[in-house]
């Protein structure tokens, strides 16, 4: 029997797994476990859309990505952690998709964004249409 010697094992080849195998190969030996060809991941496959105000196909904005997935989760989802995450997805899956990661493209060569039911983006009037920079003084 052959075996093999790991420091980190990652079990899942989509986005998130392949961007951990980018983070933790520079520094520890690396192994990603899959059951599936990377580009055939769930990511690669998504209709859903994802937690990225991109704002490339249409109005977006990363406070109603928040509202999304803090509605999406009964309201029992770390609320700061929504808002970091939403907040900081746009870089990420700009990072992802200038490392190689496919993404479905409109005639103009556009990722596509599509928003999945229930979604602000479908709603007629979001809840969280304040801006997105807050006001730089308190208000009283």
């Amino acid at each position: 029997m052959q075996v093999h010697h790991y420091d980190v094992v990652i079990v899942g080849a989509g986005g998130a797994g392949m961007r951990a195998a980018i983070e933790s190969g520079q520094r520890a030996r690396t192994a990603v476990l899959t059951k599936l060809y990377p580009t055939r991941s769930h990511t690669g496959a998504a209709q859903g859309g994802m937690c990225a105000a991109l704002a490339n196909v249409e109005e977006d904005n990363w406070e109603w990505h928040t509202f999304d997935t803090v509605k999406g989760g009964d309201y029992l989802v770390d609320q700061d952690a929504a808002e970091v995450m939403a907040k900081e997805a746009i870089d990420a899956v700009l990072d992802l998709e200038k490392m190689g990661l496919p993404f479905n493209r409109t005639p103009r060569a556009r990722s596509t964004s599509v928003a999945s039911a229930g979604t602000l983006a479908t709603t007629a009037s979001p809840p969280c249409a304040a801006p997105a920079t807050p006001p730089t003084a308190p208000v009283t």
